[in-house]
């Protein structure tokens, strides 16, 4: 009888093991596909410092999301975002339209640039309506996820921060910084019959 314990014990210990090891692939993966993924619709390196995922809760969390500036710009970074949070409605994923009941964004930086020709803004948001891919980190095509179309029904962002400026020929330089507390958008994408892509979900967000 002790045998069977002892045999149980192990059986026990290697599957928790195995589902530590599972979880731990799964959020290597996402972080993977979202830096992936974003650098693929937004044409600029993009780097994540961590992320989390709960499979049960349907909950997501990712911290230090980083979008460097287009080329000929500064090397401060276009965007920077300390924590995120999604909350996602499980039975949406397998459905070619994943319902997001809530993305909470805090803490989030932007540097805005203008040249005196275009700003890093503008570029972004011209790479993100441009049907050719961009290059990715590892030269991959992006994740299959990123075709699907979503609709989030609230959208929080808490803890604005905006620098931006102007540089005027070749010496002078306009500065200026400002705060935003709270910004709240409801029902993105659900005025189209089925959603919206990542890229143009992420283009109203910025935008």
């Amino acid at each position: 009888m002790k045998r069977v314990f002892k045999v149980l014990a192990v059986l026990a210990v290697i599957a928790a093991i195995g589902a530590a090891a599972v979880l731990i692939w799964i959020d290597r993966l996402a972080k993977t596909a979202i830096e992936v993924g974003t650098t693929y619709a937004l044409g600029v390196p993009t780097t994540l410092s961590n992320i989390k995922i709960g499979l049960v809760s349907g909950q997501l969390a990712l911290e230090g999301l980083s979008i460097a500036n287009p080329e000929t710009f500064s090397e401060v970074g276009f965007l920077r975002l300390d924590h995120g949070e999604v909350a996602v409605s499980l039975r949406s994923l397998a459905q070619d339209t994943v319902r997001l009941p809530l993305l909470s964004l805090t803490g989030l930086h932007i540097s805005l640039e203008h040249n005196g020709k275009k700003g890093n803004y503008d570029v972004i948001l011209e790479n993100l309506q441009q049907d050719e891919p961009h290059e990715t980190p590892d030269e991959s095509p992006p994740p299959s996820g990123w075709g699907k179309k979503y609709v989030i029904d609230e959208v929080v962002i808490r803890d604005i921060v905006v620098r931006s400026q102007t540089r005027f020929g070749s010496s002078n330089l306009s500065q200026i910084t400002f705060v935003v507390p709270e910004i709240r958008l409801s029902g993105l994408g659900s005025d189209t019959s089925n959603g919206v892509v990542l890229s143009q979900l992420t283009g109203i967000i910025l935008q």
